[in-house]
């Protein structure tokens, strides 16, 4: 047996398997349009964070909401990346305007970059948490991607 491995954008993913070019993907995103086949296992809530350099003047606020981020500088993913679409949502629902410094691929990347400068990033949990518990990045706020279950 082979298996593997695509790691790619949301959209080329979601793609992949309604051409049937890929049988299996771990996406964070809304559930699936009602008219697809598809059967999904496990739906969760995604915890998506915003995170800053612990130095970072806004780290030492307490309760921050939306609003306090209007000002910041964000590096977000990809246009594509559910969470960054998600995060845009809601400011836009709120009439916050915020500035987008870069926009990259890899959360890696974005985490090395806010924690040497002044930059905010929104990224899943899981992929900073390791660094939030070495201290190298502050977390700020969570918002959740409340994923419906419509999948069958």
């Amino acid at each position: 047996m082979k298996i593997e491995l695509t790691v790619d954008s949301t959209y080329s993913l979601k793609e992949m398997l309604q051409q049937g070019t890929l049988d299996l993907a771990c996406l964070i995103d809304n559930a699936p349009p009602s008219k697809t086949e598809w059967n999904c296992w496990h739906i969760v809530d995604v915890p998506i964070v915003i995170i800053s350099n612990p130095n970072n003047i806004i780290s030492k606020e307490k309760n921050i909401s939306l609003n306090d981020l209007k000002d910041e500088e964000f590096i977000l993913m990809e246009k594509s990346a559910q969470y960054t679409i998600y995060f845009k949502d809601r400011m836009a629902e709120k009439g916050i305007k915020f500035t987008s410094f870069l926009k990259l691929q890899s959360a890696s990347m974005a985490c090395r970059l806010v924690e040497n400068g002044n930059y905010l990033s929104v990224l899943p949990h899981y992929s900073v948490e390791n660094l939030l518990n070495k201290e190298k990045l502050k977390y700020l706020m969570s918002i959740i991607i409340h994923t419906p279950n419509m999948c069958k």
